[in-house]
């Protein structure tokens, strides 16, 4: 078409560079060739919000019927790293550095992850979660009976008061 930017196949190099948001550095010959596709494509930006809460509603919308109890797994991993990334802390047992990602499941269904803060420990972050995905729950079933299931990890005394504090919700901790 007469007037449209002909767009040639980027080098794999380039494109690889593209979809990982790295800085991009052409030769004279590619700078039309990109400006090209920047104006045809935008960038997309995720809010962290609205995919945590899209977890939790595709869940409640692959429910049937209002389930009478749902149990909620706490669980934080500690996954081992390379390199220094920031987050990382030392475990000394292991020898090594090592995130500590929290993750909050239902069955087969994860309604929540993400790198806690070190300085918070394995349950840091659980009931500002739990919190979230328990209103969205009772949004939809107000009925329902949570029950909280954690190790000794997510065994902490906000988590517990937090848990006791609420109508209909019950924990399963372990002690170590």
């Amino acid at each position: 078409m007469a007037g449209q930017p002909t767009l040639q196949p980027l080098a794999p190099d380039v494109v690889a560079d593209l979809e990982v948001g790295e800085p991009v550095h052409l030769d004279a010959g590619l700078a039309p060739e990109l400006g090209a596709v920047q104006d045809r494509y935008k960038r997309i930006v995720a809010d962290a919000d609205q995919m945590d809460a899209l977890l939790v509603d595709l869940f409640v919308e692959q429910q049937e019927e209002a389930p009478a109890e749902i149990v909620l797994d706490v669980e934080a991993t500690d996954d081992r790293l390379r390199g220094k990334p920031a987050g990382r802390y030392f475990h000394g047992y292991y020898d090594c550095y090592r995130f500590l990602p929290i993750h909050v499941t239902c069955g087969r269904h994860i309604l929540f992850g993400a790198a806690a803060a070190v300085e918070r420990g394995p349950g840091g972050g659980a009931v500002e979660e739990l919190e979230r995905i328990v209103r969205r729950m009772r949004e939809s079933w107000p009925q329902v009976r949570v029950i909280v299931r954690g190790n000794s990890g997510s065994c902490r005394e906000e988590l517990m008061a937090w848990c006791e504090a609420q109508q209909g919700v019950d924990y399963v901790l372990g002690l170590a």
